[in-house]
């Protein structure tokens, strides 16, 4: 069980299709692949074995580790790379989707109607990322998921992910100093009220054609 997680999270060091091939391919050539010598994977699991095991694990098991790290970084000073803009740390947040298919579905997913007519099923979740000008680097926070939520009949969205992510988090991190960036779907009053209120800075995309009264002005 230790070595599927660890291989996982080994994918994000290669640049290959098939993470069992690389890993393969190098012990066969070497003796030893970086699972094992970076990693101390003992056993290199398969592709199929990695999600058979790792899918019936909440997401939330793996969350303080995102917490662990920026403790980590905090205590050794090395958060002060990341401060930018008015010596604030910049957050962006924005929507992905890691998953569609118009074949599989779940209740978990949500869904859209393509032009064709055919209803493409699709997982997302908003991702809070720490970035700075200059910085290779980005330091990712707990993520929110956009799932069907108890109690409500309409499909979840990104906007509603975010303002969930704010109510549960917001206290936590506002002593960071944060300037909260966002593209222009998170451009409205509600959403710069609540960033206001758990004391965020934002900087917000505002585009003509979905803001008009305010550049009517």
């Amino acid at each position: 069980m230790e070595d599927a997680p660890l291989s996982a999270f080994s994918v994000f060091f290669t640049q290959t299709a098939s993470f069992l091939t690389y890993q393969r391919l190098m012990e066969g050539n070497k003796g030893q692949s970086n699972a094992q010598s970076l990693f101390e994977v003992h056993q290199i699991p398969s592709d199929n074995h990695i999600r058979h095991l790792l899918d019936a694990v909440q997401p939330k098991c793996v969350f303080p580790v995102f917490d662990e790290i920026l403790q980590v970084l905090e205590q050794a000073g090395e958060l002060t790379r990341f401060r930018s803009f008015a010596e604030t740390l910049l957050m962006a947040m924005d929507g992905t989707e890691y998953f569609g298919s118009s074949q599989i579905r779940c209740p978990q997913c949500s869904s859209r109607t393509l032009k064709s007519g055919e209803t493409h099923c699709f997982h997302s979740m908003v991702t809070p990322v720490l970035v700075c000008p200059g910085q290779a680097q980005v330091l990712p926070w707990v993520p929110e998921f956009v799932v069907p939520q108890d109690g409500h009949d309409k499909q979840d969205c990104e906007n509603a992910a975010a303002k969930r992510w704010l109510l549960q988090y917001g206290c936590r991190y506002s002593g960071f100093n944060l300037t909260v960036l966002g593209d222009d779907l998170y451009c409205h009053q509600p959403l710069c009220q609540l960033l206001l209120a758990q004391q965020f800075n934002f900087i917000l995309v505002c585009r003509p054609d979905s803001h008009k009264q305010q550049f009517s002005f």
